[in-house]
């Protein structure tokens, strides 16, 4: 990090024949989220990043959606319980979220579960 005068840390993986070439280190800001086991966590506690990346399983899952037509509610049920409810759910275990944070993906959620 240039403003705290720390020079350039380097990784170098182990291989056999000693050919590993170093690699460098990622400088991240505290608030800046990385992406870890599906969440995006910063040191932080910053929600920001999340928070762009859950409407983007909410585009994916409705696109989903126009595949299965309205008489097999089954489908889109199974669908919403299996596949969307694990991509949402999960990386909001980490992070403190208010209702108001969440109403944006939730009010399409009930259009197409509940109708």
């Amino acid at each position: 990090n240039q403003e705290l005068n720390i020079s350039q840390v380097t990784i170098t993986p182990t291989t056999l024949d000693n050919s590993g070439t170093p690699t460098p280190v990622e400088w991240c800001e505290a608030n800046d989220a990385q992406r870890t086991l599906g969440s995006f966590l910063a040191p932080d506690g910053s929600i920001f990043r999340q928070l762009e990346v859950l409407p983007t399983h909410l585009i994916e899952w409705q696109r989903c959606l126009k595949n299965i037509t309205s008489t097999n509610l089954n489908a889109k049920w199974l669908s919403f319980q299996t596949v969307f409810l694990k991509k949402i759910l999960y990386p909001l275990i980490g992070h403190s979220f208010s209702d108001e944070d969440l109403l944006p993906i939730q009010k399409p959620v009930d259009k197409e579960v509940l109708h």
